[in-house]
Order: structure tokens, then sequence, then C-alpha cells
């Protein structure tokens, strides 16, 4: 795998010329892209945040999406940061700085989202997989615990053990400052595998196991509503009548109640591991085939890696019924102080008018009489 893990944003021009004058039009069309691209990532994960800070019934898998907008606000803070960056004169300091910022702290967001999306889809899956044992197995400790040891320090270890080996194969090419990151060593495909789409091949396993028990699920419903009739009915409240106890509730029905209340909230994690999927195996399989970043459609899968970062609350809104009333909450009491604020200083404005209206007139003997005197 010999392509470059650069993210590149298709069709932006660069400046190849022998004396490096870089014109304002070639800045602009260069950083205006991903600088509102990272304003959007920003914007969009400290909703994600704020959202999920107020949230009352805080279910324990939350905390890997909290984990997840922590990832992906640090993708918006390194593409921000080296687009202040660029066209900057190669100092060593700048230089130091965009390795830091333009190529560490991306790495480790695109890996530490990866590692979440694949907490995601497994803690998933194993609550609808076996819903009662997960209901009491799992614990807001335990969800902590994965999240600092297996993502944020797996992260960190591995971008780490990269960046070790391969800090001096980052280059900046001194008249389109772009950021070359292609190392030739042997290892680094293993390196670039262990970095995150290792998780790939387990979100897939889990996305078809989620749809199959879903699925079955749905159609054993459908042959048991059809199966029920009257008469089965009748017999049923007998034995009920002629119990000497209580009846206790099947294992089934309490399977299917503890499944439905899992599968409410199934459907956003479904799509954020299902688009995380659909962008990350193409742009995968064109590294493996050695396709140049010149290409359109790596170019377009790269661009997609950055834009995965700012969708998300987009999917909550939708498919996260306590998200959209936390937000929608939100959303009325700032509307409803901006209004407040606005009324006030209306009135402000309107009471100061009538004053200077209300203001006496001199009338002109006095004007006479003041000038006499000034004579």
């Amino acid at each position: 795998m010999n392509a470059s893990t650069e993210k590149v944003l298709p069709h932006l021009p660069i400046n190849n010329s022998t004396n490096c004058t870089v014109t304002w039009e070639e800045k602009l069309a260069t950083q205006l892209p991903g600088f509102l691209l990272g304003a959007l990532i920003i914007i969009a994960q400290l909703t994600n945040l704020i959202v999920f800070n107020f949230y009352r019934s805080k279910d324990h898998y939350i905390l890997f999406h909290i984990s997840l907008a922590i990832s992906s606000l640090l993708s918006g803070m390194s593409l921000l940061s080296g687009n202040l960056l660029r066209y900057q004169d190669l100092t060593p300091l700048v230089i130091w700085l965009t390795k830091l910022l333009g190529l560490v702290l991306i790495l480790l967001a695109d890996s530490s989202a990866l590692f979440a999306i694949f907490c995601i889809s497994i803690d998933r899956w194993l609550s609808v997989e076996y819903p009662a044992r997960y209901r009491s197995l799992v614990s807001r400790k335990k969800i902590l615990f994965v999240i600092i040891i297996f993502i944020w320090t797996g992260s960190i270890f591995v971008v780490s053990a990269g960046m070790i080996r391969y800090w001096s194969d980052f280059s900046i090419t001194p008249c389109s400052y772009r950021k070359i990151f292609a190392p030739q060593d042997a290892a680094f495909p293993v390196w670039s595998l262990f970095r995150g789409p290792i998780v790939l091949p387990f979100l897939l396993f889990s996305q078809i196991r989620i749809f199959v028990i879903g699925s079955s699920m749905k159609l054993r419903r459908w042959r048991g509503r059809a199966s029920v009739s009257a008469a089965g009915v009748l017999q049923e409240l007998q034995l009920r009548a002629h119990a000497s106890e209580a009846p206790r509730p099947q294992p089934s029905l309490l399977q299917s109640r503890v499944f439905r209340i899992v599968w409410h909230s199934m459907l956003a994690s479904m799509v954020v591991v299902i688009i995380t999927l659909a962008i990350n195996v193409p742009f995968i399989i064109f590294a493996w085939l050695e396709i140049t970043t010149a290409s359109f459609m790596v170019r377009v899968f790269a661009f997609l890696l950055l834009v995965q970062h700012c969708y998300s609350p987009l999917i909550y809104l939708c498919l996260f019924p306590h998200y959209r009333a936390v937000f929608v909450r939100a959303y009325t009491v700032a509307r409803r102080r901006y209004n407040a604020i606005a009324r006030h200083a209306s009135v402000g404005a309107v009471s100061g008018s009538e004053a200077t209206s209300r203001r006496p007139i001199p009338s002109p003997s006095c004007n006479r009489s003041w000038h006499l005197a000034r004579g």
C-alpha cells in the first residue's frame, strides 16, 4: 500500500511554479474549503457534546457516541490548524507544528473514531444478541474502562508507535505546501491496518448479525399475530383462571420486551456504522490497489473521510428521540431568551425616542433674551 494517507480535498489548485509565488486566488481556493469544513465539524461536534451533556436518562452506550464526538472534534481542530499553518514560512517550528497538528492529530482522531464506532457496533450487537444478559452485566464503569483503555490508550499507543518510526517521512512541498506522508517501509501497511481499518470486518459482521436478528424477530411476530385465534385466546384465559398462582412471564416474552427496549436506540448507531463502512471500505480498496492520490475517486473518498466527522447531528436528530427532545428544548429556550432580549432592547429604544420627543422646545422670547444677554 503505497498510497498517501494525506487528506486531499478534491479539485483544489496547486501552485507548482518555480518561483513559489502563491496568489490570493490560490490561497482562497485552497484554504476556504478546509476552513469551512473544519468550522462545520467543530460546530457539529460541540452541538453533540452539549446535547449529550443535558441528557436526563443517559444510557451507557451514549458514552461511546460522546467519545466519537470528541474524536471528530479533534479532526476539525486538526483541519483548522492545518489551514492556519499553510503558506507560512517553513521554519523548524512551523514544520514541527504542522507534523503535530496536521498529521499526528488527524491520525489520532481517525483511529479513535474507528475504535469508537467499533465499540458502538459491538455494543449494539450484544444488546440484541443477548439482551437480558447485556442489561445485567453492562455498567457505566465498564463502558468508561473500554473508552479509556481500548479507544484512547490504544489509539495513542498505535499512532505513537508509527510516528516514532515514520516521523522523518513526513514532508511539505515548498511551493504548493502540500503535506506528503507516504513511507516506503514494508511495515507501513501493517501499521496503517492496525490504526483502525482492521476493525472494519467486525463492523460488517456485527451489522449483518443485527439485521438477521431483527428480521427474524419481526418475522416471528408476524407469524405469531397470524396464528392467534379466538379459541386460543379463550383457552389461555381459562388456563389462567384455573391456575393456583399468578402466571410467571415466559423467558421468550421477557427477552422480547428487553429487545423492544433496546431496538428503539439501534437505528442511529446502525446508520453511523453503515456510513463508516460505505466511506472507508472503498478508500482502503483504492489504497491497496495503489491508486495515486491524484485520482478523482481517491480524492472524493478522502474528502468524504473528513465529511463523515460532521454529519452525526443530522442522524441523531432524525433517529435519537432523546437527542431530538433535548435539542428542541434547548432551541426553544434560546429562542425565548433571544426574543426577550430583542423585546427589551426595542422597548428601551422606543422609550428613549419618546423622551427625546417630549423634551420642551424653548420659546422665541427666550431665544431673543438669550441672544440679548449674550450680546
